[in-house]
């Protein structure tokens, strides 16, 4: 009998199997709200993040520039 082997898969591939909603019977249903709650807040944050280091980095400099004055 053949055995059947699966490729190593990355730490955040075995992360994101983990999480991902799918029609598992077992999952428990705090498994499923977690993943529909961290999906939403993880895009969330990678949108703002750049943003708010933008703004970060203008206040700075508009404080640097006034106290150079």
């Amino acid at each position: 009998m053949k055995q059947r082997t699966t490729p190593p898969m990355s730490r955040s591939a075995r992360w994101l199997r983990g999480h991902w909603p799918d029609r598992n019977p077992l999952r428990r249903g705090t498994d499923r709200a977690e993943a529909a709650i961290i999906a939403p807040a993880l895009i969330t944050f990678l949108a703002v993040a750049p943003l708010a280091a933008v703004l970060a980095v203008g206040w700075a400099s508009g404080a640097a520039h006034r106290a150079a004055e």
